[in-house]
């Protein structure tokens, strides 16, 4: 019996050698294909290697030793040890082998999300064709699309990707052959064993995201006892390295709104962040919410305080009413809900809000402020979605130009009014 652990230097003609310390009898890694369907090298270990002492990885190009070159470490659990420039892997389980960044970003970085979740960026897949591209699909794709969808996220400016889990269910349950996602298209994957645990194919997906100079922001299944179940499967597979480079959240919209909000959310919400904090305790945390209702907004800036339903997060995002049309108010008439709503978020999530000349002077005009700091450091706020983006996106037809060109012009007037308001973070 053997095992197979693989590592993807950026040169695949790299000669990569792996020696257990408890024989010091080098293993040579050859090239192939991951299971995950991802060129690198593989090494061959034999049962029988119980990873007692370690392991010294050492990768050459040429006749140059480039392990840690240039900022790059392979890395997992390790010390570094004698000679010079080699890693040993002390890990029990000796997880997958990875050439990761060496510093993860600050916590303003992995906070900081700018990102086109509510649509416009088309993919050209080598296997779908044309994609209306919508992060939470990531998992679903092939590695040589998921390649091109960096590519475009880079170059229009995404600082993060979602990384959806799938825990056995379709993407996307909408049946319409409208939705690109479909359940044909997208059907029902299992990366968590049945909830009992997450595969390699986790890490591959979440060193590649980070390799490819993203942070990531990890979701999952919102229906409460799946995603208090499935944050603490991330928590114990993900190392404590690899953490610092995104945050995690229990769901979409639907786990904060009108209609599907979680049972008992106040002792639910929090059990869920304690869960995370419990095994990975610098790890950093969002939630989202749906139109017109902020997290536990009734119990005011004390739900965002030590000891409230939202201590242990760091990132809040809303889904919002479409704000294109631009929101009007006409005197002498009641405040339309929706364009009130955006306005009422905005002044309590916002250090710097910003009144819109068509909100009138009588609406809220000091309104208090939540998103206070937590004792881990600032919090972040973003708009990330809106009730028609990327519902509408992800249902139009990535052939036609005309309706994708008018729904990015649609969609970055939105983006525009959010940071005109003073969202400077945006979907």
């Amino acid at each position: 019996m053997s095992r197979q652990y693989w590592i993807y230097p950026e040169d695949l003609n790299s000669y990569c050698q792996l020696t257990p310390m408890e024989t010091m009898v080098p293993i040579i890694g050859t090239r192939g294909v991951s299971p995950a369907g991802r060129d690198g090298v593989v090494f061959e270990l034999t049962n029988n290697l119980h990873n007692m002492w370690g392991y010294i990885l050492q990768i050459y190009e040429g006749s140059k030793l480039v392990t840690d070159q240039s900022g790059r470490c392979v890395w997992g659990e390790y010390t570094p040890t004698e000679p010079p420039n080699s890693v040993s892997f002390w890990a029990d389980d000796f997880r997958i082998l990875r050439l990761f960044p060496l510093n993860p970003p600050s916590r303003a970085e992995v906070l900081s999300v700018n990102i086109h979740y509510l649509g416009g960026l088309i993919v050209n897949s080598p296997v779908r064709g044309r994609i209306p591209w919508w992060d939470s699909g990531l998992a679903w794709e092939s590695y040589e699309t998921r390649k091109e969808a960096y590519k475009v996220k880079h170059e229009n400016g995404d600082s993060h990707v979602i990384f959806h889990i799938p825990s056995g269910v379709p993407l996307y349950p909408d049946p319409s052959p409208r939705n690109f996602y479909n359940p044909r298209a997208y059907p029902a994957l299992d990366w968590t064993n049945g909830l009992t645990r997450l595969d390699t194919r986790f890490d591959e997906l979440l060193d590649e995201i980070i390799q490819n100079r993203f942070k990531f922001i990890i979701n999952m299944d919102e229906r409460m006892e799946k995603s208090l179940q499935i944050i603490r499967l991330v928590m114990e597979r993900i190392t404590s390295h690899a953490v610092k480079f995104g945050f995690s959240m229990p769901g979409y919209d639907g786990v904060y709104a009108q209609n599907n909000q979680w049972p008992d959310a106040s002792v639910n919400v929090a059990r869920w962040a304690a869960i995370a904090r419990s095994i990975q305790p610098s790890c950093y945390l969002g939630m989202m919410h749906g139109p017109h209702y902020i997290p536990f907004g009734n119990t005011g800036p004390e739900g965002y305080l030590p000891g409230g339903a939202m201590d242990g997060f760091d990132w809040v995002a809303g889904e919002f009413p479409i704000c294109d049309p631009r929101p009007v108010y006409n005197p002498g008439t009641p405040l339309d809900v929706n364009a009130d709503s955006i306005w009422q978020v905005g002044g309590r999530m916002l250090r710097d809000y910003r009144r819109p000349p068509e909100q009138p002077v009588f609406d809220d005009p000091n309104p208090p402020f939540y998103l206070v700091d937590s004792v881990r450091g600032k919090r972040y706020y973003c708009f990330l979605e809106t009730m028609d983006a990327p519902y509408e996106w992800v249902r139009t037809d990535p052939y036609d130009d005309v309706a994708v060109n008018n729904f990015r012009i649609h969609a970055n007037k939105q983006r525009a009014y959010a940071r005109e308001l003073g969202f400077t973070f945006t979907g």
